[in-house]
Order: C-alpha cells, then sequence, then structure tokens
C-alpha cells in the first residue's frame, strides 16, 4: 500500500507454507510454481473504506479472504497507515520492511511477457479429474512450445492454473485459481468461497461445473 498511487499486496502465508510442504512431497506439476501474491494497482489515491472494499473485492477474486492474509508495505508506505488497514479487516498482520523503498511495487512481479492459454474443460457429468489434469497438461505442452520457441527455459517461467466453474444449471460463471487436481474438495474450495464473498453464501451441496481450463505462464527476466 502507497501513499499515493501504488499497490496493495496479499501474501498468504498458507499458500507458502503449502508450496515448501508441495517441493519437499510427490509434485502436480513439473514446472515451478509460487505461492499467492496477490497485487492491486489504484490509479488514484482513494479513501480508506475504498481501499478496503478494493482490498475485499481482490480477495474475492482470488478464492480467499483478508483473514488469511498479510497485508506488505511497500515504497513509501505509512505504517501506521497499513496497520491501521490491516486490523479494519481482520488481517493476520503487516509484514513491514525495516527500511522504506526495500520493497516496490514495480517489482512485484519481473516478468517482461505473460502469455495466457485456455480451453474448454472435459464436459461430463461429473467431475473427472482425470481429464481436468489431461487438458492442463495439454496447455502446458503448448506453453512449454512457446517458451522454447523463443529460445527461453522451462525454469524462466512460472505457471498458474485457473478454472472458470459455476454451479450446474446457472449462468454465473467466476474464475478462481486451482490448488489441486487430484482433490475434489480443495480444487472447488475457492470456488465456493469466492462465490460466497461475490453473492452473499455459497451452495456447497449443489454440483459445480467446470466450463474453462485456463494456464498462465510468466516469463521472467
Amino acid at each position: 500500500m502507497g501513499d499515493s498511487a501504488d499497490t496493495f499486496v496479499g501474501l498468504d502465508v498458507g499458500d507458502s507454507l503449502a508450496l515448501l510442504a508441495w517441493w519437499a512431497g510427490p509434485r502436480e506439476a513439473s514446472w515451478p510454481a509460487r505461492a499467492r501474491v496477490q497485487a492491486l494497482r489504484v490509479t488514484a489515491t482513494p479513501g480508506p473504506d475504498e481501499f478496503q472494499r478494493l482490498i475485499r473485492e481482490l480477495c474475492a477474486q482470488c478464492g480467499g479472504r483478508p483473514e488469511d492474509c498479510f497485508l506488505v508495505s511497500m515504497g513509501t508506505t505509512n505504517a501506521a497507515c497499513a496497520a491501521e488497514t490491516a486490523a479494519s479487516l481482520g488481517m493476520r498482520g503487516v509484514i513491514e520492511p525495516p527500511r522504506r523503498f526495500v520493497l516496490w511495487s514495480e517489482g512485484v512481479l519481473p516478468a517482461t511477457e505473460v502469455k495466457e492459454y485456455a480451453r474448454p474443460a472435459p464436459n461430463a457429468d461429473t467431475l473427472d479429474l482425470g481429464l481436468l489434469r489431461a487438458c492442463f497438461a495439454d496447455l502446458m505442452e503448448e506453453a512449454a512450445q512457446d517458451v522454447q520457441a523463443r529460445a527461453m527455459d522451462q525454469d524462466d517461467t512460472l505457471l498458474d492454473r485457473f478454472v472458470d466453474a459455476r454451479y450446474r444449471g446457472t449462468t454465473d460463471v467466476l474464475t478462481v485459481p486451482v490448488e489441486s487436481l487430484t482433490d475434489h474438495a480443495r480444487l472447488l474450495g475457492p470456488f465456493h468461497a469466492a462465490y460466497a464473498a461475490r453473492f452473499g453464501e455459497a451452495r456447497e451441496d449443489a454440483a459445480v461445473e467446470i466450463t474453462t481450463a485456463r494456464l498462465r505462464c510468466i516469463i521472467l527476466t
């Protein structure tokens, strides 16, 4: 959060710990993954209430809650202001560098190129994780070919997986991050959370339809 048109960054510590466990055990993907770091850029300096609304909206888009995140101070952020905002949202705390300018919004995502890939998810009466994994494998192969065509190495990339999901029989589609392709509950959890944040309550007993598989490939410098 900056004193002027800067950036809010919510760092989900749970995802960071999960990432360490992922590296220590069997992995579902062969490319690097990253803990969830979400940046919110604004073009003007809104008031405290507007900032809080934007943070809640960002968390909803990512299937998370402010209560599960830390607020990271960026640039010339006023520490007291950051602490007040985090407290108002019930966040877990504020990560404050020992000196200003240690963290800067322009360095949050040092990417020269971001490529997006998508394809319709397998159409089935029940959610088949095997078919969905195969769909993402095809997307990863497509991304790998693009990276190799640029004479880059896969180690120079980061991958983010998303799905478009909706309750079967409805038209309200939400895009949420993929936390697992082997566990139904972990796959659908972000969708239920995002739906509840957007519409007031989730329908966790209702069938969920995955309509689109999405892959974001970030090529780092």
